[in-house]
């Protein structure tokens, strides 16, 4: 492998999540719920269409608000979770690291 070769591409990804509305409700009322169809989930996007390409010997940061999806976009690099739509393609090892770097 060559130092122009990517290390990390990530191509086009999007990750949604599924919430459920309802709170403390009993096993009978979701029950009833799931043979009636009643759907009370919010749907959340985490990532919409993120592309971009890491090439060796570069370091990136990735930086922004709270619940902005820095923190599932690294689970997708590191294969923890599988991406909706678009692709990543890593070479080498990869490990994910949570929790580590607050406060610095």
């Amino acid at each position: 492998m060559t130092n122009s070769e990517s290390r990390i591409n990530v191509n086009g990804v999007s990750k949604k999540f599924y919430l459920d509305q309802k709170n403390n409700d009993g096993a009978l009322a979701r029950v009833l719920s799931f043979i009636s169809g009643g759907s009370d989930r919010k749907e959340i996007q985490a990532l919409k269409n993120v592309s971009f390409k890491l090439n060796n010997r570069e370091v990136v940061g990735i930086i922004g608000k709270n619940a902005s999806g820095k923190s599932t976009l690294l689970r997708i690099i590191a294969k923890i979770y599988n991406p909706d739509q678009g692709e990543v393609i890593t070479s080498g090892s990869i490990a994910y690291l949570p929790g580590t770097g607050y406060g610095l």
